[in-house]
């Protein structure tokens, strides 16, 4: 059976913080992790609901709500998914993400919080849930993310935290990919479509050298 996209990430690799999980034509998925997966230390199914109810209405009327397609709790407990127009870039994601959280301590009354409203309405706690956005913010703000930055490099040491899970995953798939072909025989025999070899010629090693010394000089100036 075919392995689904959010079990191929190494979760040992993953700590608090905000991934690009997948991207399903015009909608993207972020993982919002506030706790290290597989420590032993998991949020309550009171915490997870009670954050759910507040962060889901404070992204929905935001500035980007109608941008906003889904906001939600993770089985594991150590996170929420959050799924956003593509029209949506992951800086403005990250700002949205940080300016919501610093607007939890003000709300005084937990939203939705009665019977008609919602299936377990006396399973909430709304300081249950500050303390947990509060936990999680920390947790951003400490990877030191500066999407506002106008400095290439800065805004790119930003989106490392991003892209690096789905790269191991996909050098992850690439491996096993490898392995049961190997073990299915494969040996790239004679009788085999194989990629014809191309050779990149001195103009193009030139433009590559080039491309290196403008990305250098960026980044140190």
């Amino acid at each position: 059976m075919k392995t689904i996209a959010s079990f191929s990430v190494d979760h040992d690799l993953i700590g608090p913080g905000m991934y690009i999980s997948r991207i399903d034509g015009d909608v993207v998925t972020y993982d919002l992790r506030t706790r290290r997966p597989n420590a032993g230390h998991y949020m309550s199914n009171l915490t997870m609901h009670s954050v759910e109810h507040i962060l889901a209405t404070l992204l929905r009327n935001s500035a980007r709500g109608d941008e906003i397609v889904y906001f939600g709790p993770m089985g594991c407990r150590t996170g929420f998914y959050l799924l956003v127009r593509d029209t949506v870039s992951p800086e403005d994601v990250y700002r949205l993400l940080v300016e919501t959280l610093r607007n939890v301590p003000d709300v005084t009354e937990m939203f939705g919080a009665k019977r008609k409203m919602c299936g377990n309405y006396r399973g909430l706690s709304l300081d249950a849930a500050k303390a947990e956005c509060a936990s999680y913010l920390d947790a951003l703000l400490a990877r030191g993310a500066r999407f506002e930055s106008r400095r290439l490099h800065e805004r790119a040491q930003a989106m490392l935290p991003l892209i690096v899970p789905i790269f191991l995953s996909a050098f992850k798939r690439a491996d096993e990919l490898a392995m049961a072909m190997e073990a299915r025989g494969y040996r790239g025999a004679r009788g085999r479509t194989r990629k014809k070899s191309v050779s990149l010629p001195l103009s193009g090693w030139g433009a590559l050298a080039l491309c290196a010394l403008v990305c250098a000089a960026e980044i140190l100036l």
